[in-house]
């Protein structure tokens, strides 16, 4: 593989900024610091907002094959001489018109898979409150039954159709995949078997990492308190609520909350009434989140859904800070023995705490997770499927 590639890489934001997009800007830091000519091709959702009634209307059929897509890619491979096409997002402005051009072009092509959504219309594997993965068990019409994109049927739809059209044209065979974890890769493998979908000699597992001005080493040594805490969103699915509810049976030591969502006022109401050793700190600044993290005994991550690659976990481990989590989807991935523990039921929760289990794990973070072996995996990857193109 020669030294400096050209590499396209892609990504469709979302109307509300979330970790997908801070994957991609800091992997377009990584390639180019590494001294690769990396162009980006990006769409904004939130453009969806200024469009005219017609393009509004003519939007499904974007989101299932781009015209303007096509063109635009068409013509950057051409000027750029590229070398391999690095796919984040492509819902709902760029669509899976990528995969066909790049085809026609004979460029390899790979994309990062931050979420289900190929199995899955909703990306989540979760419904109504609980794992749920009827869609590639019985088909993707569970999905329609249930309003499962956006709780919106006609979006819905929009997805199960999008889905259903390229599935049959087998585009998705002719595309590399990369899995932030194992579990995800697992759960494509072991649903490929039936549904036949993709090319499983083109999955690879690669993680997120924590850039190199994002190591926080001044945290280090800040003196620990008799506190554990939790970051993230107050929503149902994160487990918080019920986190908050069973602190009660916890001894004596006191409950971080970083992070805001729609439990805010319940979760607050329910510290009043039962007089809980719990502090909701609400949304707040990187910077004094690291500084609770790093003067607290553990990260606590009681999610109740697969989630995707949770960011917290290795920032926390980064910072010597050991995690317990729900012995669920990703985190079952992340935590070990030699990072923190996992359980899976409240009363192994809080035996945890009050016995102090936690205290003695002193944590190890894959090398992997830190950008410089992070982009050694990366470029092994790029080897691999530009040799495999021969």
């Amino acid at each position: 593989m020669k030294k400096s590639l050209n590499i396209l890489l892609v990504h469709n934001f979302y109307q509300n900024s979330g970790g997908e997009d801070s994957v991609f800007f800091n992997e377009y830091n990584m390639l180019m610091n590494a001294g690769h000519n990396v162009i980006k091709y990006t769409e904004d959702n939130s453009d969806i907002k200024k469009m005219n009634i017609f393009k509004k209307l003519f939007l499904p059929f974007t989101m299932i094959y781009s015209f303007k897509t096509k063109r635009n890619i068409k013509k950057i491979i051409k000027e750029n001489n590229i070398d391999i096409i690095h796919v984040h997002n492509i819902l709902n402005l760029i669509s899976p018109s990528i995969f066909y051009i790049a085809k026609k072009m004979n460029i390899p092509i790979v994309q990062t898979i931050h979420n289900f959504r190929y199995l899955c219309p909703n990306g989540l594997f979760y419904h109504d409150s609980h794992i749920c993965e009827e869609c590639p068990n019985k088909g993707l019409k569970c999905s329609i039954k249930y309003n499962c994109y956006r709780e919106s049927k006609l979006q819905t739809i929009i997805n199960v159709l999008m889905l259903k059209i390229h599935r049959k044209t087998k585009i998705y065979k002719s595309v590399n995949f990369i899995f932030l974890t194992e579990f995800n890769k697992d759960k494509f493998t072991q649903y490929n078997k039936s549904l036949n979908i993709f090319d499983t000699n083109k999955f690879y597992v690669k993680p997120n990492f924590i850039t190199s001005k994002d190591q926080h080493n001044n945290f280090l040594f800040l003196e620990k308190k008799n506190q554990y805490i939790y970051v993230g969103r107050t929503e149902k699915e994160k487990g918080i609520f019920d986190l908050v509810k069973i602190w009660e049976n916890v001894a004596d030591a006191k409950l971080i909350i970083c992070g805001s969502g729609s439990l805010d006022n319940q979760i607050k109401k329910l510290i009043q009434e039962k007089h809980l050793n719990v502090e909701h700190k609400g949304f707040m600044p990187h910077e004094k989140v690291f500084e609770e993290i790093s003067q607290s005994i553990a990260l606590i991550f009681p999610s109740t859904c697969y989630e995707g690659f949770p960011m917290t976990l290795i920032e926390s481990l980064n910072m010597n800070i050991p995690v317990i989590a729900r012995n669920i989807g990703n985190a079952s991935s992340i935590v070990n023995k030699e990072s923190g523990l996992l359980y899976d039921t409240e009363k192994e929760f809080i035996e945890i705490i009050n016995k102090g289990k936690i205290k003695g794990i002193k944590p190890q973070i894959n090398k992997l997770y830190l950008e410089k072996d992070n982009y050694l995996e990366l470029e092994n990857i790029y080897k691999n499927i530009m040799e495999e193109k021969k």
